[in-house]
């Protein structure tokens, strides 16, 4: 079995948390990134950047829908930056890829949220 990690940073910004991911989203490393979420339930966005996430297994896959609808019951959004193709391939195959806001990088995700709030 390979060693899977995953480092987490975070940031707040006037209009959300960001928290950058990089590594494997799996069920080893998937419990810091779940805490962390259930804490940041202020800011009206949850924006995750995954532009170097490796892998999500479904245990992380789980943890992205729970997340979804965690911001929901929190009247927040939950925006999903530069999700890597393969990411992406499993969020079409397991039907659940309508549910995401997405961005391919943070400067759209910036516009986006920006929009959103002029709405």
């Amino acid at each position: 079995m390979r060693e899977e990690n995953l480092q987490i940073r975070t940031a707040a910004t006037e209009e959300g948390d960001l928290v950058q991911l990089i590594g494997a989203l799996t069920l080893e490393t998937m419990f810091p990134l779940q805490a962390l979420i259930r804490q940041q339930a202020k800011a009206p966005w949850l924006v995750l950047d995954m532009t170097d996430v490796e892998y999500v297994d479904s245990a992380g896959l789980g943890l992205l829908v729970n997340a979804h609808v965690s911001t929901i019951k929190n009247s927040r959004k939950l925006l999903l930056v530069g999700v890597p193709e393969r990411v992406q391939n499993l969020l079409q195959i397991t039907h659940v890829d309508e549910l995401f806001i997405r961005a391919a990088t943070l400067d759209e995700a910036q516009q986006i949220m920006l929009r959103a709030s002029e709405a």
